[in-house]
């Protein structure tokens, strides 16, 4: 039996500052995206959240543009 190569989510590190359940609360109500908190996962999954890979690509595309709007994450140069 072989093992599973891939999975239907993604799971992305909280900005510094931030629990997993804090992100997802603040996702939800500036940017009207729905994850699910990494905390709801055990203890490994706090520091993260989960999105559903599920949704077409354009609507995972847009919640994705959204999220980065929120400009929490440092880029690299």
């Amino acid at each position: 039996m072989r093992s599973a190569q891939g999975t239907f989510f993604l799971w992305l590190a909280a900005p510094p500052g931030f629990s997993s359940q804090q992100f997802a609360e603040l996702l939800l109500h500036e940017v009207h995206v729905l994850v699910a908190p990494g905390s709801g996962f055990g203890q490994g999954g706090e520091g993260f959240i989960r999105i559903s890979l599920t949704a077409g690509d354009s609507a995972l595309l847009y919640a994705l543009d959204r999220i980065a709007a929120l400009h929490l994450f440092a880029r690299n140069a």
